[in-house]
């Protein structure tokens, strides 16, 4: 999400932490620790040789000075504008938030806090926003919710932080009865999905990058009495 300015609402300010007491014991990304959230992104996008689809976006193999550059303005723009939480003030893994009507992240913001050192890859990032939300807006009403995005540092990988992570705002739909949407770029990540209800909708091509982009959607399960 790059293109467009982000249309600020009530729902997206920060006051609507204390509307989730689910995710109350979560540590709230702010301008103090957003270095830690990002150092975080950067770990986790960088294990493993990289993930595929920032790979691609940055120009086709990984470079971890690019990434923390795309992170750093990535979370620069969403600061105040999204949920964004981590398991502990440490950040071993975070999850970012928003509807899926969500306009974009600031433009201004991204740029500002060194997206334009990203210049030569804005064509692939800009490429991929209109095919990803194209996709999104054929499965996902304006009212569902959007996993932008969920990173665990690979040293804290297999320590069930990602559904410590998930499942308390899967527990906010149930009761508010609603939809939530996810896109990834790894099969692997499908069974996980799954696991917590997703189901997949529909797989596609990212454009010119031959790469697969899952897009998938959970409908709010009856609570347990």
């Amino acid at each position: 999400p790059y293109t467009t300015l982000f249309r600020s609402t009530e729902l997206m300010k920060n006051s609507l932490y204390s509307d989730i007491p689910e995710i109350a014991h979560f540590t709230q990304m702010s301008a103090d620790n957003l270095s830690r959230f990002e150092d975080c992104s950067v770990n986790a996008y960088a294990a493993n040789g990289g993930y595929p689809l920032t790979n691609w976006m940055l120009g086709g193999t990984l470079s971890e000075k690019k990434l923390r550059t795309l992170w750093h303005g990535n979370l620069c723009a969403l600061l105040g504008n999204a949920l964004v939480t981590a398991d502990s003030p440490d950040v071993h893994g975070m999850t970012v938030w928003v509807k899926a009507d969500f306009a974009g992240i600031n433009a201004r913001k991204f740029l500002f806090n060194g997206g334009i050192k990203l210049l030569p890859n804005i064509p692939r990032l800009l490429g991929y926003e209109a095919y990803a939300n194209k996709l999104k807006a054929a499965h996902a009403a304006k009212d569902t919710w959007y996993l932008y995005d969920l990173a665990v540092s690979p040293e804290s990988q297999g320590q069930k932080i990602a559904s410590a992570l998930i499942r308390p705002m899967l527990s906010f739909f149930d009761r508010t009865d609603s939809d939530c949407y996810l896109e990834t770029h790894n099969q692997k990540n499908v069974p996980m999905y799954e696991h917590f209800g997703f189901c997949l909708v529909e797989t596609g091509l990212v454009p010119k990058s031959g790469l697969k982009h899952y897009a998938m959607l959970r409908k709010p399960q009856p609570q347990q009495k």
